[in-house]
């Protein structure tokens, strides 16, 4: 029985390597055994599932694309006649008031599409690359970016420590910078991004001492559209992306609220790894 099955065996194991690569960005067929007609008649139909697979998620990728660029452009117009009309509408009047509204609304509906489109890109992309991302730079970018578009009079934002992850590094700047966006945006007076190990995973943990999380909103507060009553604008997109975007990595995000009051938000990565490998970092 143990001789019958090890064709089986092997092709179990070929599975696993094709897999391996696929995760790797690089594309694989199992082989067809010469032998036995029914492993190879299984062969043969698993490779068509694999080709069909890519070619759905090649087929999405590339919609996602046309999308961003005919979503985009008419956004961009319809805010171009709206500022031109602003500019000829005298302040204080009706028409101004009505012209400032609708570039508010215009503003987050721009905001809105390019968020459901990183959102999308993350969770149908492919793997990361497995370059080296130093997170203690790439924080204290973030708060740069952050610091330059806020008064920073208001809120402090202090950045320490450092450690090194393997992955996307304008995507996980992307997570680190919505992190920062929303614990300065919910902050009194301090927001602090502390970058360090914890075991076999990097952590950028980013504390602000403002009201927390709603304990109702606590559980959900990584899911799409989920938003508490202070969210402004926003669409409850930012720690979606964040959540997806660490997922891609092999990691994950924690949510809790202090006891001192403020929330933290963990940002968990697989420490100087390769995200794609198997166990114990073995691709």
């Amino acid at each position: 029985a143990g001789a019958a099955l090890t064709p089986v065996r092997d092709l179990v194991a070929e599975a696993d390597e094709v897999s391996a690569a696929a995760a790797r960005g690089r594309g694989r067929r199992l082989s067809v055994p010469q032998s036995g007609e029914e492993l190879a008649q299984l062969a043969r139909h698993l490779n068509e599932l694999i080709a069909r697979i890519e070619a759905a998620l090649e087929h999405e990728r590339a919609f996602l694309d046309d999308a961003s660029h005919e979503l985009r452009t008419p956004i961009s117009i319809t805010r171009s006649e709206l500022e031109l009309a602003r500019m000829q509408a005298e302040d204080g009047s009706d028409a101004a008031g009505a012209l400032d509204s609708a570039l508010e609304e215009v503003a987050r509906l721009d905001r809105l599409a390019v968020n459901l489109l990183v959102l999308a890109r993350t969770r149908s992309a492919g793997p990361p690359p497995p370059d080296t991302v130093d997170l203690g730079t790439l924080s204290r970018s973030a708060v740069d970016v952050v610091s330059r578009s806020r008064d920073t009079d208001s809120v402090l934002i202090d950045v320490s420590g450092t450690a090194e992850v393997s992955g996307d590094a304008d995507a996980i700047e992307r997570a680190v910078l919505n992190l920062v966006e929303n614990a300065a945006y919910h902050a009194n007076r301090r927001v602090d991004v502390v970058v360090s190990g914890d075991g076999p995973q990097a952590v950028v943990a980013v504390r602000d001492d403002g009201p927390g999380f709603p304990p109702e909103l606590l559980d959900q507060a990584a899911g799409r559209f989920v938003r508490g009553s202070s969210a402004g604008g926003g669409a409850g997109l930012g720690l979606a992306i964040v959540d997806a975007i660490a997922a891609a990595h092999g990691g994950g995000i924690v949510i809790h609220n202090c006891d001192g009051g403020g929330a933290e938000v963990q940002l968990r990565l697989p420490l100087g790894t390769d995200p794609t490998a198997g166990p114990g970092g073995q691709t």
